[in-house]
């Protein structure tokens, strides 16, 4: 079902009168995204780092003039990043304050703040009084016809007609490919005994087994680091949810009755298991499970999850996942008392990220919040009204179903749903549920194009996938603020289909000097033409509290883009493509105080030469330096220049230069 139109922003919830109800939905505890007390981040260049892991067992004491200890935790991943622990009386923020300045060696401080699964608050602590409902319709009249479809968020993406474009079949466990894409659920964690997730004739959900999951690879992450024999078992039921609706094999039967399917049934996942029963955890924990999902080999890094504190260390997660040629989905901002512009949250509101907000079957959902992060809307659910009858309106609940918990877990046993969560399969709304619809979309295009994690086939996947929603009504085909580039049409993906015939793309990312996420910084594009000489228009904006920038309605070509901060001024030389932006464009002004480690991924393919041309594939990237500025000559054997120097746009595969020669051996000089 296409999206007709945007709803009016409006309350979850119908308040109640002595005829009416008032209907909440599914919640964690919001433990409102604060610092916690007791934990400090901070973070050193990397050989700094790797000297204070080494001696671990020691009391780091920090500089004098802050008279405070600091106890090593952890270290988060091969990252400059340190975890420390410190007396619960201090201040948090003003702690990170204090040793921005005087910790030797600090580039930054970041207080740890906690974050939560996604699902909107419930309207009042009365939210589910003086409810009538049958088969999760609400009305004050015999109406009692619930009238859609419990899978309808498939049918809203076209999944069907999507999967006869890739994989045109339902998999059994002896046909099931094992070089499919994976897909790594941070949440919750799962119940890994749901036998949704085995394929037919499987044994158990392992891919051994003929199973959706990689057991093997499953973690807890707990105060930065990978528990020893961690469990990743749902106590809370959000995850169990969440990982259903990307991962639940298809045309397996179910349990008891019912049975679901996940939008990317033919990829495989693992899970990590990052928040604890009542749904809340530590972004540095988040932060760390996204090092660890990079370094297990995910190609599509699901996160139904966020807190409203900007903490670097995320974003320093997400820049090395995007570097190694992830595509990290995050869950929008949210809330149970009505949508709108609730700011940013974080990670979806990193630089690089797919943010994606939620609709419900008729348009934009009434609790879902937009803002410049967002990218992509999905099918997250909603309340829907259905006219009146005798005066009395009827008003059906359209959420997603997907798998549940076979027991108890902490939703359940607090009643924190409405409907209530019921075990094997419930219904539950939110950007959560419409975050992993979009990352099983993205898996199934990732497969059906032999796409993986390395040679920036993430950039292709995340213009595809935003040049292939539906309209909304953006001028141009252009990006708006509820739902980023439109709506995921499954269908149009798959077929990496201009859906909207845009003429007009954009660009995102983060401005840093010295190291650090700066605001109300000016960054400007300049259009070039074929040559990179500079012609017509100059775009503008500017960054936001986090440092954070979007260009929209830029029409298609060559920019050079850049950004001054602190005097420092950086160049990037990119291709805007009409429909989508050019994602994680980020910009480190002054010198460099983070790397000594050079790219993250060196390479520099000749893909093809012969007397007729040389054609080059991608070239190293760095998270820092950043190389949008390289220029390529190429010169012959008596170290004569045969092609003078031509500026290179970086960015994937596709991006080629071709140069007539003769026989002969040939040096490129970059």
């Amino acid at each position: 079902m296409k999206h007709l139109a945007i709803f009016a922003l409006a309350c979850v919830g119908v308040t109640a009168s002595a005829q009416s109800a008032h209907i909440g939905k599914a919640v964690a505890p919001r433990p409102g995204d604060k610092p916690v007390p007791g934990y400090i981040l901070v973070k050193y260049k990397k050989e700094r780092a790797a000297a204070i892991q080494s001696a671990a067992a020691t009391i780091k004491t920090a500089a004098a003039n802050t008279g405070r200890q600091l106890n090593f935790q952890s270290r988060i991943a091969n990252s400059g990043w340190i975890l420390y622990r410190t007396s619960t009386l201090l201040d948090p923020v003003a702690l990170a304050k204090q040793l921005k300045t005087s910790e030797p060696g600090a580039i930054a401080a970041s207080p740890v703040n906690t974050v939560r699964a996604l699902v909107p608050e419930p309207n009042d602590l009365d939210w589910n009084a003086l409810e009538e409902r049958e088969d999760y319709v609400l009305n004050f009249s015999e109406q009692t016809d619930v009238n859609f479809r419990r899978l309808w968020h498939m049918e809203d993406i076209d999944a069907l007609n999507a999967w006869t474009v890739w994989p045109n079949t339902y998999y059994t466990a002896a046909t099931k490919p094992t070089n499919v894409p994976t897909i790594c659920v941070i949440d919750t964690g799962c119940d890994s005994a749901h036998p949704d997730f085995i394929n037919v004739g499987g044994s158990g959900v392992d891919v051994s087994q003929g199973g959706q999951l990689i057991t093997s690879k499953g973690a807890r992450v707990r105060l930065g680091q990978v528990v020893t024999n961690g469990s990743v078992e749902d106590d809370n039921g959000h995850g169990t949810h969440v990982a259903g609706l990307a991962l639940a094999a298809a045309n397996n039967g179910g349990l008891n009755g019912h049975g679901v399917v996940g939008s990317g049934y033919g990829c495989k996942g693992f899970i990590v298991n990052v928040l604890d029963a009542n749904g809340s955890g530590l972004d540095s924990d988040v932060a760390a499970s996204i090092y660890y999902a990079v370094d297990q080999g995910a190609d599509i890094i699901s996160l139904s999850l966020g807190g409203e504190q900007f903490n670097p260390i995320m974003q320093d997660a997400v820049v090395y996942a995007t570097e190694k040629g992830c595509v990290v989905v995050c869950a929008g901002n949210e809330d149970g008392n009505g949508g709108g512009d609730l700011g940013p949250i974080y990670p979806a509101a990193c630089s690089g990220t797919v943010g994606v907000t939620a609709n419900g079957p008729l348009g934009f959902a009434s609790y879902a919040g937009y803002g410049s992060y967002v990218d992509i809307g999905g099918p997250g659910g909603d309340f829907v009204q259905e006219g009146e009858i005798g005066g009395e309106f009827i008003l059906k609940l359209q959420f997603d179903f997907s798998t549940a918990t076979l027991g108890s877990n902490y939703i359940i046993d607090n009643g924190l749903a409405s409907p209530p969560y019921t075990q094997e399969y419930s219904y539950l709304a939110g950007t959560s549920m419409a975050c992993p619809v979009v990352s099983g979309a993205i898996g199934h295009f990732m497969a059906k194009n032999n796409l993986r994690a390395g040679n920036w086939d993430n950039i292709r996947t995340h213009r595809a996938l935003m040049r292939s929603n539906g309209s909304i009504g953006a001028p141009n085909g252009g990006w708006e603020l509820s739902n980023g580039y439109g709506y995921l049409d499954y269908t149009a993906l798959m077929n990496e289909a201009d859906n909207r015939t845009a003429i007009i793309g954009g660009a995102e990312g983060i401005v840093y000097s010295g190291g650090t996420a700066t605001p109300n910084v000016a960054v400007r594009a300049r259009v070039l033409d074929a040559n990179g000489v500079p012609t017509g228009s100059t775009f503008g904006t500017a960054t936001n509290a986090n440092g954070f920038y979007r260009f929209d309605g830029m029409p298609a070509g060559l920019y050079n883009v850049w950004a001054i901060a602190n005097g420092s001024r950086k160049d990037a030389y990119v291709r805007v493509i009409a429909g989508s932006d050019k994602p994680g464009l980020d910009f480190f002004c002054g010198n460099p105080v983070v790397d000594s480690d050079g790219p993250v991924v060196p390479r520099c393919n000749v893909t093809s030469a012969s007397t007729t041309g040389i054609t080059l594939d991608h070239f190293a990237y760095d998270p820092e330096t950043r190389l949008f500025n390289t220029t390529l000559e190429i010169k012959n054997s008596s170290d004569v220049t045969v092609m003078a120097q031509k500026r290179i746009y970086p960015e994937s595969r596709f991006e080629n230069v071709t140069q007539t020669l003769t026989n002969g051996s040939y040096t490129l000089v970059a």
